[in-house]
């Protein structure tokens, strides 16, 4: 029902697609359309097809200092829970996934499923440059799905500034919360929405 930006160029399944600005390239995955009642546990995938084909994507737009941006629904990796289970938020391709990160530069790596937002720059063995993952959190979630309203709705305004001298990109990410009584209003920091305002 959305009109896609022109220069956006459709992927091989709906969801997903590249966009290129003077500024940046924006690489968008579907983690969510294999979610089926077929599987186990209702979890992210990404499938063979979008996987080669964001591979190829990436390759073709080498770093060539435009802001490299991935969204994509789930998370890549398990995140702690305070009791052990299965993580449905996770990407089931979630190890692949991170490796076509660091080989080819991803700068930002923004992502949602998880309604606990969290914020983190990280550098493994072998990678070429530190990437940063962006757990967006909730926009506009009933309060059942975000711990009876404990954790509030979010959005955010991310910058990107410079690269330091590690290549790490640095910038600043403005939040926002909602409640009923102040609406949009700059995030407190708790445990729940653990980021600075």
């Amino acid at each position: 029902f959305v009109k896609q930006p022109a220069g956006f160029k459709s992927g091989p399944i709906p969801g997903c697609g590249i966009y290129e600005t003077t500024n940046y390239v924006l690489l968008i995955a579907n983690s969510g359309s294999y979610c089926t009642d077929q599987q186990e546990f209702p979890h992210g995938k990404l499938g063979n097809e979008q996987l080669s084909w964001l591979s190829n994507a990436i390759q073709a737009h080498p770093p060539d200092g435009k802001w490299r941006i991935l969204m994509v629904h789930h998370h890549p990796f398990n995140y702690p829970y305070p009791t052990a289970n299965k993580d449905i938020s996770c990407i089931e391709e979630g190890p692949e996934l991170v490796e076509l990160v660091a080989q080819h530069e991803i700068d930002l790596i923004c992502h949602g499923h998880r309604h606990h937002p969290k914020l983190f720059t990280q550098l493994q063995s072998g990678w070429k440059r530190p990437a940063t993952f962006f757990c967006a959190g909730s926009l506009a979630v009933n309060e059942t799905e975000r711990n009876y309203g404990q954790i509030p709705n979010l959005f955010h305004i991310i910058s990107l500034e410079q690269r330091l001298s590690n290549r790490a990109a640095f910038g600043y990410v403005l939040s926002y919360e909602y409640t009923i009584s102040d609406g949009w209003h700059p995030v407190r920091f708790s445990k729940e929405t653990p980021l600075d305002p």
